[in-house]
């Protein structure tokens, strides 16, 4: 078993789809080359909310915050046993889908429900249950409550999963704290989340990170940090301290994406899988 964004050599056309739900093989009738392609492998981290409005304003926010999201948790420089030179292929891979990418802001409840009323009118998504088939890179759940964040691939450490997963947790809870107390200015606009995106997706941790409108960056490692100091108090007060200090790894260790560039360089992809495997092994032992 390993974890990752994409598997590093596979190839789609020799997977079999599973059959634990019938919706997977309706998908593939549905969408075609573009969901039988999917070979990769998303992070899907839910935080709960009190109520609907909150749920919005959180979705709302942290869209500007979902590059950091990706750059921590970037490992899919790999697809189809080629370099693909970026540091996440797999949301490359994962847009020739619809309802995909990143969300436009949605300000209040009401046009949240319109957007989905109106894709379920012109048959894009099904009645009941439609929420589910918007695959942004972060969206509302209705049914469990939550915001769920999207963004982040699935990364080779469990120690290091648990840790990006409790950063957005915190960074949620802050957001609603914030909302709660109307210090939120209006959402950030796509096209300036969009180009940081792309860069988290390009340079990973290496990145830099447009922080305002006058084209003013920072490196988007720098910025983690400073958002990371912000939130240790929530982290604290859940108990999860530990567990967001453990993102420390992922800064102090050598970069994940170069480790695995460098095993296939002096090896082979099938080396670099052995690795991943020892891994996940060792961090779940830990």
């Amino acid at each position: 078993m390993i974890a990752t964004g994409t598997h590093p050599f596979a190839l789609y056309e020799n997977q079999v789809i599973t059959n634990v739900n019938p919706r997977y093989e309706e998908f593939a009738q549905k969408y075609g080359w573009a969901v039988r392609r999917l070979l990769t492998f998303g992070m899907h981290v839910h935080v709960g909310m009190d109520s609907k409005e909150k749920a919005v304003a959180v979705h709302d926010e942290i869209r500007k915050y979902l590059p950091l999201v990706l750059a921590l948790s970037a490992c899919s420089p790999f697809w189809r046993g080629k370099d693909t030179e970026l540091y996440c292929s797999r949301l490359s891979v994962f847009q020739g889908l619809p309802n995909t990418g990143l969300p436009e802001p949605y300000l209040k409840w009401s046009e949240y429900e319109q957007s989905l009323e109106t894709l379920v009118a012109a048959n894009v998504i099904k009645e009941g249950i439609g929420y589910r088939q918007v695959w942004k890179d972060v969206r509302i759940h209705p049914a469990y409550g939550t915001v769920e964040i999207r963004i982040a691939d699935s990364m080779p450490s469990l120690i290091d999963t648990v840790a990006v997963a409790t950063f957005v947790q915190a960074l949620a809870i802050k957001i609603g704290n914030e909302w709660e107390e109307d210090k939120l200015d209006k959402p950030t606009p796509n096209w300036l989340i969009e180009r940081n995106r792309w860069a988290a997706i390009k340079e990973g941790l290496n990145a830099k990170f447009i922080i305002d409108l006058e084209g003013n960056t920072l490196p988007i490692k720098d910025l983690i940090k400073h958002l990371k100091n912000e939130i240790s108090s929530i982290a604290e007060s859940l108990g999860s301290l530990n567990r967001l200090n453990e993102l420390e790894n992922i800064f102090n260790s050598d970069n994940m994406v170069q480790n695995m560039r460098n095993l296939h360089k002096d090896g082979s992809l099938d080396g670099l899988v052995k690795e991943l495997q020892n891994i996940l092994t060792n961090s779940l032992k830990d």
